[in-house]
């Protein structure tokens, strides 16, 4: 949404998130989403440890979400 405000318009089929997650946080994370989500927490876990992104997409629509570590 920023960057369709501020920025170059962009055409993607996905949501970027911004958070702070810390490793105590992962396990919750992956039971409230496993059912329906891909997610994995080993990529969870390198994404802290690099303070990089990693993703989980939805299973039924395959619609990507790309969470960016703080």
């Amino acid at each position: 949404m920023a960057s369709s405000l501020h920025g170059i318009p962009r055409a993607t089929q996905d949501v970027d998130i911004v958070t702070e997650i810390q490793e105590d946080h992962i396990d919750l994370l992956v039971k409230a989403l496993e059912g329906e989500f891909y997610i994995d927490a080993s990529m969870i876990r390198e994404a802290i440890h690099r303070q990089a992104s990693f993703n989980v997409i939805h299973l039924a629509t395959m619609f990507k979400v790309d969470i960016f570590i703080l």
